[in-house]
């Protein structure tokens, strides 16, 4: 059985909120909250949120045969910017 993740890069702290507080079955993690509320730009929260996405793929290249990448049906260039550092 394989098991494919969906990663969602976060755009900012308000988003992040939401999604844990009020989508079913989302998971957004404390340190993740946390680390959204130490920028106040949401340019900067969302730079965070593209490298934790990077992060987390590469992390699971070990343990998954792929991941889905989705932007939410929102900002499609965070996608390219997420990918783009993978190549790197």
């Amino acid at each position: 059985v394989f098991i494919l993740p969906g990663i969602l890069p976060l755009s900012s702290l308000k988003q992040a909120l939401y999604l844990k507080h009020e989508v079913p079955g989302m998971t957004i993690p404390d340190p993740l909250i946390k680390g959204l509320q130490g920028f106040e730009r949401r340019e900067d929260q969302s730079a965070y949120g593209i490298e934790r996405a990077r992060e987390v793929l590469v992390g699971l290249r070990t343990i998954a045969p792929g991941a889905c990448l989705t932007s939410g049906g929102r900002k499609r260039s965070m996608l390219d910017q997420v990918l783009r550092a993978l190549s790197v």
